[in-house]
C-alpha cells in the first residue's frame, strides 16, 4: 500500500509528542506527501508529489494539508477480520523475569469475557522495552510491575453507539476528520476529560459510585474545547473506585500483552531496516493480525475486526490512540499498582498507548507510550476494579 495518509489533529498531536517526550532510536523523519490522498479527511489529492513533509493537495503524518482538487472522500470500511477468542488457559512458557524481580511469575492466561468486558487478574509482568528493539524509544527500560488489583476491562474501545446512549454529544469533526460511523465503531475525537466524563456517565447509568469529580467544565463533553480546570479522584486511588474509570498505564500494558513478552502480543516488530526512513510505514504481518494501523488503512474502523490476544481484548494495538489516567512515565522498577492517583488536578500532559491508524508500526508496541494535552482528541476504553 502506499505512503497515502490522511493527517488529523490527534495524529499531529501524537506525533509531536512522540518525538519531543519520546525520542525514538534514530527518529523517523516525516515522510514525503504522495498526493493521492487527503489530508484529514479533506478533498482528495491531486497527483503531484509533495516534495517535503506535505504533498500538493494531501499531508504527510504529521502535518495538515492543504486540500487538493480531486473530490470529496468518503469513510471506507476495510474488511473485518476478526479471529477468534483464544479458548482455555495459557501459562506463559518460557518466562523470563526481569533482574530487578527475579521472584515474578505471570498468572495462567485465560479469556473470560461477557457483555463486552474482560476479567484481567491481578498479577505481576516485565514491562517496557529494550533499546536494542527495533524502533524502541532510545531511553527504553524493562522493569518489573505488579498490579495487586484484579479488573475488568472493555473488550474493545468504547463505542460510538454506547456513547451516544448514554446521552452524550456526538463528538466535533476536526479539520473535515472522517469519522467511522459504521456498526461497531470506536467513538473517537474525544478529550481526556470527556473521556472521565464518560466514565462517570456509565457508573450512574449502572447504579455505580463515580471515580472523578469535575469542576470548572466548558461546553459539552464530545466538544473538541470540552474541558475542566479540575479533576480530582473521588476515592484514595483509583482501585478503591467501585464504578467505571481510565486505565492506568501499567493496567493498560499489562492488559495488552496477555502475558507476552514480545513488541506486540503476536510477536515482535518486523524490522525495516535504518530508521530514519522515508518508508517507516510499511507493511507488517505480525501487527497486520491484530492492528489498523498507517500500512492497511486510512480511517478508523469498526473495533473487533482484528485478531484478539488471549485475554479476549481487541484493538488494543492501532486504531485509535487511547487515554489512560497516567501522566508521567515509569523508568525503573520493580513497582508495585503505579498511577494509583491522578497526578495533578489539572494536567498539562496526559498518556496515550496503543498507536493508531496514522502510525508506524513500533509505535503500536505495547510499551510505546506518548503524552499530549488533555485537550486534544483520541479514544479510549474503561476499566472497573474487581472485587478480591
Amino acid at each position: 500500500m502506499r505512503w497515502n495518509r490522511r493527517a488529523s489533529t490527534q495524529a499531529r498531536d501524537a506525533l509531536l509528542a512522540l518525538f519531543v517526550v519520546v525520542g525514538c532510536r534514530g527518529t523517523p523523519s516525516v515522510p514525503h506527501g504522495t498526493g493521492g490522498s487527503a489530508a484529514a479527511g479533506g478533498r482528495a489529492a491531486g497527483g503531484a508529489t509533495g516534495g517535503s513533509a506535505v504533498g500538493a493537495g494531501g499531508a504527510a503524518m504529521g502535518g495538515l494539508g492543504a486540500a487538493g482538487t480531486g473530490g470529496e472522500r468518503a469513510w471506507q470500511a476495510q474488511p473485518c477480520e476478526p479471529g477468534d477468542v483464544p479458548t482455555g488457559v495459557w501459562t506463559p512458557t518460557p518466562w523470563q523475569p526481569h533482574e530487578d524481580d527475579p521472584t515474578c511469575q505471570h498468572v495462567p492466561v485465560e479469556a473470560e469475557c461477557k457483555d463486552g468486558w474482560c476479567q484481567v487478574p491481578a498479577g505481576c509482568y516485565v514491562a517496557g522495552a529494550s533499546p536494542q528493539d527495533y524502533g524502541a524509544p532510545v531511553n527504553a527500560t524493562k522493569y518489573t510491575v505488579r498490579l495487586t488489583h484484579s479488573f475488568e476491562m472493555q473488550q474493545a474501545e468504547f463505542g460510538r453507539e454506547e456513547w451516544l446512549a448514554l446521552g452524550l454529544k456526538e463528538p466535533d469533526e476536526i479539520n473535515g476528520d472522517l469519522p467511522c460511523r459504521a456498526p461497531g465503531c470506536p467513538v473517537g475525537r474525544v478529550t481526556w476529560f470527556s473521556a472521565l466524563r464518560a466514565a462517570n456517565s456509565l457508573s450512574e447509568s449502572r447504579g455505580r459510585p463515580t471515580c472523578y469529580q469535575l469542576s470548572g467544565c466548558t461546553g459539552q463533553p464530545g466538544e473538541t474545547d470540552y474541558a475542566c480546570t479540575r479533576a480530582v479522584l473521588t476515592t484514595e486511588t483509583v482501585h478503591a473506585c467501585e464504578g467505571y474509570r481510565l486505565p492506568t498505564q501499567a493496567e493498560w500494558e499489562y492488559a495488552y500483552r496477555a502475558g507476552t513478552q514480545t513488541a506486540y502480543y503476536s510477536g515482535s516488530v518486523k524490522d525495516n531496516g535504518p530508521f530514519p526512513a522515508d518508508t517507516y510505514c510499511y507493511e507488517d504481518p505480525n501487527l497486520a493480525k491484530i492492528a489498523w494501523y498507517c500500512f492497511n488503512t486510512s480511517n478508523a474502523q469498526p473495533s473487533k475486526c482484528r485478531q484478539p490476544n488471549r485475554w479476549g481484548l481487541h484493538d488494543m494495538a492501532g486504531n485509535l490512540p487511547e487515554w489512560v489516567s497516567s501522566s508521567s512515565r515509569i523508568s525503573s522498577g520493580p513497582v508495585t499498582d503505579p498511577g494509583a492517583t491522578l497526578e495533578s488536578e489539572d494536567p498539562t500532559l496526559v498518556q496515550i498507548l496503543g498507536g493508531s491508524v496514522y502510525l508506524w508500526p513500533a509505535a503500536c508496541a505495547a510499551s510505546f507510550a506518548s503524552t499530549t494535552t488533555p485537550k486534544a482528541e483520541n479514544g479510549f476504553r474503561l476499566v472497573r476494579t474487581l472485587s478480591p
